[in-house]
């Protein structure tokens, strides 16, 4: 047994120096705890330094998510204002074209709709200097089709945006028929497409297409959404661009049709002045010539004669009437009418014409009733064109009154500064529609081939045009057969001083 446990000592642990003993049961266990307590606290520091790591990636990453969010904000901003720099299309074209996208790792295309739906690539943008100059070629050489799985055709529809994430390289090149353009396209490796329409108003102006190379990242909602907001400001420039330029196209359209019109006035004018130069010679000559043979000049005349020639006077002064009005209208539309506008009484104005337009009246059988006027009523005008105005509108309510009608004629005084004469008749008035229609020139209403009203239809225009040009209107209000009232107003003068008797 002594053996037995020599044996025993030899196989158990050595001492540590010092103890004269092997360590008890107790002591290993506690170095157990130890070591399990220190693996778990390198365990817990290991944890903890994940965590912490796992935290500063995070605040890394939503740092960077801040910055491109940053960037992209002031990217928009500077958009809006190079692209509102000018309202020239091509120049907002250009500016549309000099984009830089931020954080996208994208190159983009920019496709137009022109007038007439015609498609057009405006530019061709890559983020990399070792493709700009190969994308910037493209934007002269690759021109968009119908075909096209990109632009404005992937849009066309359904006018949200697209993404395409397989066979992005085989959609980028649907439609190209030129090999170089085709190898150059196939050689910018694309990845994904994303296609956002520019709309405004309802209407599709273009499309810009963001192509990602091959093994970006695919296109995130936030991406969508710049991409989105970037064409809703080319939208915004684009529309303006279109509407200033439809408006200088307006502008241009109407200028040439203003000047078209003015040229063929003028010409007309001109026409008129020289005919009306050329006719009133001989008609002068016939009304001379027939003023001497009723004189007895050649001989007596017998009573069937002297009827004759009356008929010859009346109808030589009708037509001279007739050509000194076509006078007067050319010389009111080439703006050679000049005015001496005085203070006018208006009583006097009107017993002036009533003595005139006496005897046409009496003829006729139509009365004539001047309403007395206030002494001192009385208005700014023109004394020979304001008598001119009263005799065409009282020549033509004889004209329109049937025998046994009635005129009248009156004056009245506003309170806004202003005064009024009414001619007023029992003829036939005119309808509601025409009452506008009788103050253009050349118009009359009895237009037929067998009107028995004579005249060119100017007189009502002259007479506008002539109280226009002293500061007031000529307007009418009328029942169709019941006859017509036309208002002359005019600007007012409170009082009207005599002249200045001369002294002895």
């Amino acid at each position: 047994m002594s053996r037995d446990r020599s044996n025993d000592e030899e196989l158990s642990d050595p001492p540590e120096l010092g103890d004269a003993r092997a360590p008890a049961p107790e002591s290993r266990d506690s170095a157990s705890r130890e070591m399990r307590d220190s693996a778990e606290q390198d365990i817990a520091r290991v944890l903890v330094t994940e965590r912490i790591l796992l935290s500063a990636l995070r605040e890394q990453d939503a740092a960077d998510a801040a910055d491109l969010a940053r960037r992209r904000a002031e990217f928009l901003a500077e958009a809006s204002l190079r692209f509102g720099v000018s309202l020239d299309q091509e120049l907002t074209y250009a500016a549309i074209a000099s984009l830089e996208l931020p954080g996208l790792e994208a190159w983009c295309v920019v496709d137009v709709v022109e007038a007439g739906g015609t498609l057009r690539r405006i530019a061709a943008v890559h983020a990399h200097d070792d493709h700009r100059v190969a994308t910037r070629a493209l934007a002269t050489q690759w021109f968009p089709t119908a075909d096209d799985a990109i632009g404005v055709p992937a849009v066309a529809q359904a006018r949200v945006s697209v993404v395409i994430s397989e066979d992005a390289g085989t959609a980028l090149c649907t439609g190209v028929r030129d090999p170089a353009i085709r190898r150059t396209l196939e050689g910018l490796n694309a990845g994904s497409l994303l296609v956002v329409p520019v709309i405004a108003h309802d209407l599709l102006l273009g499309a810009i297409t963001f192509v990602t190379r091959v093994g970006a990242p695919a296109y995130t909602a936030e991406d969508i959404r710049f991409g989105e907001a970037l064409a809703g400001r080319c939208a915004q420039a684009l529309e303006s661009a279109r509407l200033y330029a439809a408006a200088r196209a307006a502008v241009a359209e109407a200028d040439a049709a203003r000047a078209e019109a003015e040229a063929a006035n003028r010409a007309k004018s001109d026409f008129l002045a020289v005919m009306s130069h050329e006719l009133r010679t001989p008609l002068n000559a016939i009304g001379g010539y027939a003023a001497l043979i009723e004189m007895g000049i050649h001989g007596p005349v017998t009573p069937e004669q002297a009827a004759a020639l009356a008929r010859i006077q009346q109808s030589q002064r009708s037509l001279l009437g007739l050509i000194n009005g076509v006078l007067n209208f050319s010389r009111l539309e080439a703006g050679a009418v000049s005015y001496v506008v005085q203070p006018v009484a208006l009583g006097e104005a009107l017993a002036a014409c009533g003595a005139l337009i006496a005897p046409q009246a009496r003829a006729t059988g139509i009365s004539v009733d001047f309403k007395p006027c206030d002494s001192e009523l009385a208005a700014r005008a023109d004394p020979e064109k304001l008598q001119q105005v009263l005799l065409n509108l009282l020549g033509n309510a004889i004209k329109f009154t049937g025998s046994g009608g009635a005129i009248a004629v009156s004056c009245a005084s506003r309170d806004n500064g202003t005064v009024d004469l009414y001619v007023s008749d029992t003829g036939c008035g005119i309808a509601p529609e025409e009452l506008e229609r009788v103050f253009h020139p050349f118009v009359q209403l009895d237009a037929t081939l067998t009107r028995t009203r004579e005249g060119t239809g100017l007189g009502l225009a002259i007479s506008r045009d002539l109280v226009r040009g002293m500061g007031g209107d000529l307007t009418v209000e009328s029942t169709l057969g019941a006859g017509s009232t036309f208002t002359v107003t005019l600007p007012a003068v409170h009082s009207v001083s005599p002249p200045a008797s001369p002294s002895d």
